[in-house]
């Protein structure tokens, strides 16, 4: 996107379980602050909290129609945190379901890149939203602390084995120069379960198995971050073809 303050695909939510087509003219949408910086990047933080959603903010891009709802996606950025205010500080881009509210919890599904501000990186499955969360998989340390400098985060999710199974990749570019490494590398074809005991992963009731594969496409992709303000600039979200 060249410009999320004009891009009418693009909602900013302060983490308040709401999303909103509207453009972000004002800077301000919901509970979240975007604010251009001098150099032409952005800020951006949401409502300071108490605990485990500090500054948290949801930054949705929406599909313009069914046909091009978000499947084969990579998502790219170039990130600087600013500060952190707890240790599992952490930007988290996610695709493949829509709404993640309590309301309406089978449309809380996605696959999550995490990248910590102290550098760790990890990959995580939602089945649905909240009970259908898994563990971690990769989760290593794959740099340094963002703290105060640029770097890249590219994360590609694409559909294997004729569309049976899910790879998850995550790229950084550590020096901001343009130059790529692969630091995460996951494939989904079952035994990826939910933590959560059966009683309570399927009171959802949303007909899915407990490690199910979330093969199919959704209308909204999100940059999300939680615990941190935090710069960005030239942040893109693309469909790719699958190999």
């Amino acid at each position: 996107m060249s410009s999320p303050l004009n891009d009418k695909s693009f909602s900013l939510s302060g983490g308040g379980e709401k999303t909103s087509n509207s453009s972000l003219a004002n800077a301000t949408s919901l509970n979240g602050h975007l604010i251009k910086e001098p150099d032409g990047s952005y800020q951006v933080y949401g409502v300071r909290k108490t605990g485990k959603y500090d500054f948290s903010v949801r930054m949705n891009v929406n599909a313009s129609d069914i046909a091009k709802w978000w499947k084969n996606i990579e998502m790219t950025g170039y990130v600087k945190v600013v500060t952190d205010t707890s240790s599992g500080a952490a930007l988290d881009w996610y695709a493949r379901g829509r709404l993640h509210i309590s309301s309406s919890p089978c449309e809380g599904v996605a696959y999550h890149a995490g990248l910590r501000a102290d550098g760790s990186e990890y990959w995580q499955k939602e089945i649905w939203h909240t009970g259908g969360y898994t563990d971690f998989r990769s989760n290593i340390t794959a740099t340094h602390s963002l703290l105060g400098r640029w770097v890249g985060l590219k994360i590609i999710m694409f559909n294997i084995n004729n569309d049976s199974a899910v790879r998850l990749q995550t790229y950084l570019d550590d020096n901001a120069t343009n130059h790529w490494k692969k630091v995460a590398d996951v494939i989904d074809n079952g035994g990826w379960y939910a933590d959560n005991p059966n009683d309570l992963f399927y009171s959802a009731n949303c007909g899915r198995s407990k490690d199910y594969i979330v093969t199919n496409a959704g209308p909204i992709a999100t940059f999300r971050s939680d615990n941190m303000i935090w710069d960005f600039k030239d942040l893109n979200i693309r469909e790719i073809q699958a190999p």
